[in-house]
Parts: C-alpha cells; structure tokens; sequence
C-alpha cells in the first residue's frame, strides 16, 4: 500500500497508514524502536481512506473513505486497536 496519511497516535504506542489500495488501512504497534505492522481490522474500510484521526484519548481511530458509509470507526482494545468496526456513519 502507498500511504497517503500516516498518523501517530497521542502516545506513541501506534502508527496508522491509510491510502488507495486494499487494505486501504494498516496499523503499527511500536515497541522500543521497532513498529510491527498488526494483523488487518477484521472490517476494513469500503473505499480508498484519504484521512484517519485518533481520538484525544486514544481509544478510538476513525478512517475516512471512498464508499458508504464514507467513516469506518475502529475501537482500540488492549494492545490492538483493530477489533473491528464500532461505529458506521455515512
């Protein structure tokens, strides 16, 4: 995948990439200096992803994209923040 955002999350624990091609989202657990890429969200997002935010607390990662319903929400869970889909808007 070719990012087209990267994003790190408030503490640092995590890095997300979204961009055009599938998976279209790819998230990073950091340890150390070492980031290690997470198995896929079991949902991934319907489209190309063109932005991402954490939440403020960090327990959550919203993924713009392509598609209804335009906003996949991901709820951060233990050390994996890709549990699947908690939230669909379009």
């Amino acid at each position: 995948m070719i990012p087209s955002l990267i994003i790190l999350e408030a503490t640092s624990n995590f890095l997300a990439l979204v961009g055009s091609n599938t998976p279209y989202v790819n998230i990073y657990q950091q340890e150390g200096s070492t980031f290690t890429l997470l198995p896929s969200p079991a949902s991934l997002p319907t489209g190309a992803a063109h932005n991402a935010m954490w939440s403020y607390d960090s327990r959550f990662l919203a993924v713009a994209h392509d598609n209804a319903p335009y906003l996949a929400i991901y709820q951060t869970s233990g050390s994996m923040p890709s549990q699947g889909v908690v939230v669909n808007r379009r």
